[in-house]
């Protein structure tokens, strides 16, 4: 009878370290650039991406920079 009351307990543990196994570690994003004037730019430019533990101010908990990216 015990062993019967630890399968469920067991199934959920392997959902969950199943389903935190499949967080990705890659961000993609995609947009468009433009000026002022909604006119597309081209060219080299540099990015830096961030993740904030707020939606306005907070700290920082992420940071990236690209640089030269082709446009």
């Amino acid at each position: 009878m015990k062993k019967l009351a630890l399968l469920p307990i067991i199934f959920s543990l392997l959902l969950i370290s199943t389903a935190l196994a499949a967080i990705p570690s890659v961000i993609n994003y995609q947009g468009k650039l433009t000026d002022a004037s909604d006119n597309p730019l081209t060219g080299s430019y540099n990015f830096v991406f961030k993740i904030y533990d707020v939606s306005t101010g907070g700290t920082a908990l992420w940071s990236e920079t690209q640089n030269n990216v082709v446009v």
